[in-house]
């Protein structure tokens, strides 16, 4: 039964992936939910199921779409599900140095009556983990366009304008309009490009989580994110990006001019952890919430939300204005 699930899921990704070809509007929103079952298969099934399911779904891929399809479906969707439900579902009992994984499906099976205080693993290493692919993909992609004659902004700006450029400039006065916005985007459009596909990758987990966890067949207890801390040298690296960003020559400088926002998107998951810890006790906090999490899409707020983050690192935020709550992160 649970290969027979962890197949099924796997073929829904891939259909999910797939129904793109359709040219349909419903299946340019569906394409958004590929990483759902394989992220529900993991973390209700186990660390083989998942793997199982992204190996279906890449196979299904191959198959109907040709060898780069599939290639790019492991690497954007499968991959990424499999790496963060293998993190998500470690464990270790409380006291203990040594860390497992929860792989069997029967929860006695899996953690041992002994084993009390299960301790999972942190919340926010999960997230640093999210973020540390979008950096690997950032880092792969700068090597591969860096190589050009254009190097990596040209290529960059060469991609916008010939997107964009066409649709930008056929008003009056809109080639240099269309000018002005193509090297306005062209700054961080790789970082803003991977931070999309990072944020859908997190809501998918969520998402699959929340479900799971809705009829009681998830693996782990939903981490709360109120507890959700990062790590200091989380810290020292955002740093040593913005000291290249600063100084670097040309297309080093641009790498890390982007590597500063993509490693923000960490700080801005912990400054929603603040700010959840903040009002945890306080009457009508859904109506703060939902309101602050709308504002994020207008842009300038995740700046203030990613600063939170920050300052709570250093200066224990949340322990002033906030009741004690378990920090995740550390």
């Amino acid at each position: 039964m649970p290969l027979a699930a962890a197949i099924a899921s796997g073929l829904v990704a891939a259909l999910l992936y797939l129904s793109v070809l359709t040219g349909s509007l419903g299946a340019l929103i569906l394409v958004y939910l590929v990483q759902l079952p394989l992220f529900a298969a993991g973390l209700s099934l186990g660390t083989k199921a998942v793997m199982i399911a992204g190996g279906t779904a890449t196979i299904v891929t191959i198959v109907s779409g040709g060898l780069l399809s599939g290639l790019l479906f492991f690497l954007a969707e499968a991959l990424p599900a499999m790496v963060l439900v293998i993190q998500a579902l470690r464990w270790r009992a409380v006291g203990s140095e040594t860390g497992r994984v929860a792989e069997a499906v029967s929860a006695s099976a899996a953690f041992p009556p002994a084993f009390n205080d299960i301790a999972w693993y942190p919340l926010g290493r999960l997230v640093l983990w999210l973020v540390g692919l979008g950096v690997i993909a950032l880092l792969v992609a700068a090597i591969m366009l860096s190589g050009g004659a254009e190097g990596f902004r040209g290529a960059t700006h060469g991609f916008l304008a010939g997107q964009l450029g066409d649709l930008l400039g056929s008003s009056p006065g809109g080639a240099a309009r269309s000018d002005a916005m193509i090297e306005a985007l062209t700054a961080f459009f790789p970082a803003m490009a991977v931070a999309s596909w990072l944020v859908m990758t997190a809501i998918n987990g969520v998402l699959a989580q929340g479900v799971l966890a809705r009829f009681g067949l998830n693996r782990r207890p939903s981490p709360d994110i109120a507890g959700l801390t990062l790590p200091r040298w989380a810290g020292f690296v955002l740093a040593g990006a913005l000291v290249i960003a600063v100084i670097g020559p040309g297309d080093l400088g641009y790498l890390g001019s982007n590597l500063v926002p993509l490693l923000g998107i960490a700080y801005v998951f912990a400054g929603l952890g603040v700010l959840h810890a903040v009002l945890r006790q306080r009457t009508g906090r859904i109506f703060i919430l939902v309101p602050a999490y709308a504002s994020l899409l207008l842009g300038w707020p995740v700046l203030l939300v990613a600063a939170c983050g920050m300052i709570d690192q250093w200066f224990g935020l949340r322990q002033r204005f906030a009741t004690a709550v378990p920090r995740q992160g550390e």
